[in-house]
Parts: structure tokens; C-alpha cells; sequence
């Protein structure tokens, strides 16, 4: 773990899990190629470290769980970020909130050879809904 993605991930993971915040709500957009239901901006909201829901930010409408579930908690957004360090893409870059820890931009280019493959992930409007 000596490069300094993997340093800073462990880190900022240690600084959120630090604060013990189970119950927050953050809005969440997802910036890959992909269709409209999984690229538009979602308010998600969870509740004792598990999702509670997941609801369009316009609207306020239901969406495909699935579609979000490997994002729907910022301890799986650690995980996607040291499965993804893993797997040694071309470039890895992620900002931190620096107060909480919790990753606000991902960017990951699994191979600078292939065009549109590269993810961009958002977090914003954190809230922490309450604190134990």
C-alpha cells in the first residue's frame, strides 16, 4: 500500500469510519457511458449503514435499485475505489471531502487505449440525517 492512491483511500476510509455516521443522505450521479436511468443525478438516503432509498433528484421518483447498488453507501464507494486500485487501471484519480472523508469525484480509466470505458462517480449534498 505505498502509493499514494491507496495511502489516501486508507485514510479518508479511517477518518469517515472514525465519526461512526450511519445515517446520511447524499446526492449521487454517475458519469459513464451509459443509458439515462443510470447516469441521472439520485438522492440517496440510508439509515443504520444500510440504503433506505434511492429516488431521482428531480421528481422524487423510484428508480432500479440495481443500477445504483454497488454505490449506495460511501463504505461501497471504498470498496469500489480499492477494487478498482486492484485491478491497476491506466489512471485513478478521487477527491475526498475533507472534513468527513467520504469520496466526493472518482475517476477511473481502466485503459487509455479504449475510448468511452473511463468512470466518473459524484457524491454531493451530503447530510448526516442523525449521529450515534
Amino acid at each position: 500500500m505505498s502509493d499514494p492512491v491507496s495511502s489516501e483511500l486508507q485514510k479518508m476510509k479511517q477518518q469517515w469510519l472514525a465519526q461512526h455516521i450511519v445515517n446520511y443522505a447524499y446526492t449521487f450521479e454517475n458519469g459513464c457511458f451509459c443509458p439515462t436511468g443510470v447516469t441521472q443525478p439520485v438522492r440517496i438516503e440510508v439509515r443504520n449503514g444500510i440504503r433506505a432509498s434511492i429516488r431521482t433528484v428531480t421528481g422524487g421518483q423510484p428508480v432500479n435499485e440495481e443500477y445504483f447498488a454497488p454505490y449506495d453507501t460511501i463504505p461501497k464507494l471504498f470498496d469500489m475505489i480499492q477494487a478498482a486500485i486492484t485491478k491497476k487501471p491506466a489512471q485513478i484519480v478521487v477527491r475526498y471531502d475533507p472534513k468527513i472523508g467520504f469520496p466526493t469525484d472518482i475517476f477511473i480509466d481502466p485503459d487509455k487505449s479504449i475510448a468511452d470505458e473511463e468512470t466518473r462517480l459524484n457524491v454531493y449534498g451530503f447530510e448526516i440525517i442523525s449521529k450515534q
